[in-house]
């Protein structure tokens, strides 16, 4: 194993440079053949895959899944292992898990989950393995070609809502009072609070569930890419679009009728009759500051859009998922950009059809 002190170095960032190799992130396709090294950082110990170089900010993906992001003074020691990198399983990832929340909490695992939970709520695991492989089939059918994850996919389910706050907070920076729930991009964690009640969660709980579930498969399966952040109204209308149960629950067939969020149409169509009509099309395509002013109706404008290509567009809405990744800090032009190089340049008749396709599904 060797070993690098970086008090040591005459030049300690060429020496990390040698590890995470020249400015720019790598794709993460080829994990398995990346060398495996350690870094001290002031928290502790950290080992995954270099990944590379962004604005003179390192960036390795751990073991566990989670993503490190650091400058090079920050760095204590580092070390390359002479190993390939691996990451976690089902079981280590449990284990660590239990660890740091305690012998009350249980682990349960499917194919693709490593679910955390109270004793007694095994059912957990199950349901979100349900979202995950309702997700694929969604994708699987309108030609996305989708990846299997590369780690255990991590929910963790805590007791009641404070537990939950004070979790958000030792491990994703803090959550809102009000949040039922939240995906982590960077710990590519799910975590939520268990629901009062100890049967099945209500509706509006079990869609709040399945927004961050649905956050978490697409971020693992090339859907998103967390690296490569796509604009807000794609990821939250995604996310919105698959709270309704018509869409993930495949036991049975749904109709159109059922797949839509009556809820975010209602919102839509009464703020429309109360506002002047503008391009909002354009304008949520180019920008997200209507997610700063106006939540509500930037979630409804979100879901209206994502499921109107959805149900019209599928292929082209899945081919304009690949090219908006890492477009979150594109200029309004460029992302506008995209959006007409996918759905043309009518962007005025495309609003127009938007209208009439949700004025028909009152």
């Amino acid at each position: 194993m060797s070993v690098v002190r970086t008090a040591g170095l005459v030049c300690a960032w060429a020496g990390l440079v040698v590890f995470f190799g020249t400015p720019g992130l790598q794709a993460q396709e080829d994990l398995h053949r990346r060398p495996l090294v350690r870094i001290k950082l002031s928290s502790g110990w950290i080992r995954g895959a270099p990944l590379g170089v962004e604005r003179e900010t390192l960036v390795l993906l751990g073991t566990d899944g989670r993503l490190w992001q650091f400058e090079e003074h920050e760095v204590q020691q580092f070390e390359k292992t002479g190993r390939l990198f691996r990451p976690d399983s089902h079981s280590r990832l449990a284990a660590q898990w239990k660890r740091r929340l305690g012998s009350q909490f249980r682990a349960t695992t499917t194919r693709h989950y490593v679910v955390i939970h109270p004793a007694g709520a095994a059912r957990w695991a199950q349901e979100f393995e349900t979202v995950f492989r309702s997700f694929w089939h969604y994708f699987s059918v309108r030609g996305f070609q989708l990846r299997e994850p590369q780690f255990p996919l991590v929910a963790v389910v805590l007791r009641s809502q404070e537990e939950y706050l004070r979790m958000a907070a030792r491990y994703a920076g803090g959550a809102p009072q009000w949040s039922g729930g939240f995906y982590s991009p960077t710990t590519n964690v799910v975590m939520l609070p268990q629901d009062r009640n100890s049967g099945r969660p209500s509706p509006e709980a079990l869609a709040r569930i399945v927004h961050e579930v649905t956050h978490q498969a697409a971020y693992n399966t090339g859907v998103h890419d967390r690296l490569r952040a796509s604009p807000r109204w794609v990821v939250e209308g995604l996310a919105t679009v698959f709270e309704v149960p018509g869409v993930w629950q495949r036991a049975t067939s749904s109709s159109r009728s059922q797949r839509v969020h009556r809820d975010e149409l209602n919102t839509l169509l009464a703020r429309h009759r109360s506002a002047a009509k503008e391009n909002w099309l354009a304008e949520m395509v180019a920008r997200d500051s209507l997610f700063h002013r106006d939540p509500e109706l930037a979630y409804a404008r979100a879901w209206a859009l994502s499921f109107y290509l959805a149900e019209t567009r599928g292929r082209k809405y899945c081919r304009y998922l690949r090219l908006s990744q890492g477009e979150l800090s594109a200029s309004p032009q460029q992302r506008l950009k995209t959006f007409i190089r996918v759905f043309g340049s009518n962007l005025a008749w495309l609003q127009a059809d938007l209208d009439r396709f949700l004025a028909q599904l009152r």
